[in-house]
């Protein structure tokens, strides 16, 4: 059990929670903290999808262990996905 809510303390980031494959389009938009900068939207789009998917995936590993987290980050929607 300590060893999960461990697992869940290191990979938990709200604001990962709210990275997309557009953000891996705007060169503006750093890389995770933590993770070695590549070269290309493709691999950047591929690194966003991992630290997305493991960020939710200790999140609710976390709620069912009862652990108190921040809330989750969520995506700002672009424009053209409204239109």
């Amino acid at each position: 059990m300590n060893e999960l809510k461990q697992w869940v303390l290191e990979n938990y980031r709200p604001e990962e929670c709210a990275l997309s494959y557009e953000d891996a389009l705007d060169e503006n938009i750093p890389y995770g903290q933590h993770v070695y900068e590549l070269q290309g939207n493709v691999e950047k789009a591929f690194i966003n999808g991992i630290l997305n998917g493991t960020s939710k995936a200790a999140y609710w590993v976390g709620q069912i262990l009862g652990m108190e987290l921040d809330e989750p980050w969520e995506p700002e929607e672009s424009e053209e996905l409204c239109q």
